[in-house]
């Protein structure tokens, strides 16, 4: 009798590690084969144009202190100042953008150095010119249901100087041009 007791405990165990093996398979096969899902992304439209060229991180281009300067006949003296204009519009963008804009003033045609600058076609002025050459600012969306429109346009006015330290009797500005790197990203909030 102790020989059967000891048969039907095996049996037992062994119907109960088959019965475990059998309902683990099972619960994993059901797991692994339903790995259904729907997945959706809303990504917001990026659209930024700096003097009417589309930006979607960096744009390098040359502005012409003859052509978009406000002097006296491309003519200054020592001491003499102008401003140049250019625009950034996030029309279309439903992000709020930061913008940071790189003067190149190392060009031996443009001995200026930039003063101050405003963003409202110079009703404000700001001072803060980064290493005398950068000019870091955001654009902000006030309204996530309307996104940044025309409205929100910068018409960003740069204001220079004739750098006495330099060539100071150099009177025309004819063909000096300044390099600017404008880069352009959203902020993630």
């Amino acid at each position: 009798m102790a020989k059967s007791k000891r048969v039907k405990k095996f049996l037992l165990i062994y119907i109960i590690l088959v019965a475990i093996i059998i309902l683990a398979d099972f619960t994993f096969s059901r797991l692994y084969t339903t790995k259904e899902s729907t997945a959706s992304a809303e990504v917001a439209k990026f659209n930024v144009k700096v003097n009417g060229m589309v930006v979607s991180d960096n744009i390098n281009f040359n502005l012409n202190l003859s052509e978009n300067t406000k002097t006296y006949n491309n003519k200054i003296a020592p001491d003499s100042s102008g401003y140049f204009t250019f625009n950034i519009n996030p029309d279309g963008s439903e992000v709020s953008v930061e913008y940071q804009i790189v003067f190149d003033l190392d060009n031996e045609d443009s001995d200026i150095k930039l003063t101050k600058y405003s963003i409202d076609g110079g009703k404000t002025f700001k001072e803060n010119i980064e290493n005398g050459n950068t000019i870091r600012d955001e654009i902000l969306l006030k309204d996530p249901s309307r996104g940044l429109t025309e409205a929100d346009k910068v018409d960003l006015r740069v204001y220079w100087e004739w750098d006495d330290e330099k060539d100071i009797y150099n009177p025309q500005i004819d063909d000096a041009t300044i390099s600017v790197n404008a880069t352009i990203k959203q902020i993630i909030e």
